[in-house]
Formats: structure tokens, sequence, C-alpha cells
């Protein structure tokens, strides 16, 4: 008990706040990203890494498959309007945008698909696919700057990673591609649309 109790604490101190306070537009610039690195996933990451997850063999495999899922699932899951997203499109900025992205991606993953269904199967009360739905709903409610949308999306995604979490007991593979996968949406959010026409 004691341990969900302290994984919640890590909810509502870290996740909780997030989803409350995205500006629009974004702008990511080199301090954005540095400071979304240093003051919100490494701490996370650290916190996950306390009680480090069994490290196998890395499944290559596994994580493609995860990130076609989450492409798929984006395709399938209707979109609403997003936050508009800017960039300055120096090397550097990019750089450590892509590195935010794949920080962003060990932290959620570490804690909702590693921490918090640890923490959940420590009680032997909640069946895993009462894990997997309660997971999945608080990662939403992290995405909520997105929107309706963005929330659905997040909840189907975030049961999709939960279900390879709990069967295949992957953590790298799914924050890597949770990571690529950031990357992907912020690649596109911040294109320049003009230039294709």
């Amino acid at each position: 008990m004691k341990r969900l109790i302290a994984t919640c604490g890590i909810y509502l101190v870290f996740f909780l706040p997030a989803a409350f306070t995205v500006e629009s537009p974004l702008n990511i610039s080199i301090p954005t990203a540095l400071n979304q690195i240093f003051f919100f996933n490494l701490p996370i990451i650290i916190i996950v890494f306390l009680s480090p997850p069994a490290v196998k063999r890395f499944d290559g495999l596994l994580c493609w498959l995860a990130l076609f899922g989450l492409i798929l699932l984006a395709f399938i899951i209707p979109s609403g309007t997003a936050p508009r997203i800017t960039m300055h499109k120096d090397i550097y900025t990019r750089i450590c945008a892509a590195l935010s992205c794949i920080a962003a991606g060990y932290a959620e993953e570490g804690y909702f698909r590693y921490l918090l269904l640890k923490a959940f199967n420590k009680n032997k009360n909640l069946r895993p696919h009462v894990q997997i739905v309660l997971s999945a709903a608080l990662f939403a409610l992290c995405h909520r700057y997105g929107g309706a949308s963005a929330m659905g999306y997040a909840f189907v995604a975030g049961c999709f990673l939960a279900i390879l979490a709990l069967y295949r007991h992957a953590f790298h593979e799914l924050a890597l591609a949770h990571g690529l996968y950031n990357i992907l949406v912020l690649v596109y959010a911040t294109m320049d649309m003009h230039s294709f026409s």
C-alpha cells in the first residue's frame, strides 16, 4: 500500500500539474527542451531507476511493432485541434527537442507502464484489465492539454502499451518506441505545410 501511495504522490507532483499548464502555442527552444529534460523527465527517470526494471535482451522487433501500433492508432482515432507548436529551426534546438522526446518516452513509460503497474500488481485486488484501464486513464489525463481527441488517443495508446508491458515485460522497447513516436509527432506538428504546396 505504501508503494501505491508513493507512486500516486509522484503523479500528483509531476504529471497532473503538467496537464494543466501547457501554453499554446508551445514554443520549443533549447532552454525549454533542456528544462523539460532536467526538471521533469530526468527526476522521473531517476525515481524509476531507484527500483530498476529487469534488463533482458532488447527486442528490436517489439520496439518497431509498438511504434507501428502507435502510428496506426493515430490514423484510426480522429484528431482534434492540438496545441500549436513552434520550434526554432537550428540543429541544436532540434537535437535538444529530440532528446526531450526520447526522455519523455522513458519518463512516461517508466512511470505509467513500469512503476504504476508494479504498484498495482502489489495490490492483489486489482485484476490486470483494471490495472490497464487505470494506468491508461491516468496517462490520458496527462494529455488533457491536447483536448478530448488527444486524451482519447492517449487512453487507447496507454491500454495498448500497458498490455505489452504486462504480458511482454518490455520496458526499453516501449520507452524507445514512445520516444520515437513523440519525435514523429513533433516533426509533423512543426512542418511547414506551405513548402509542400
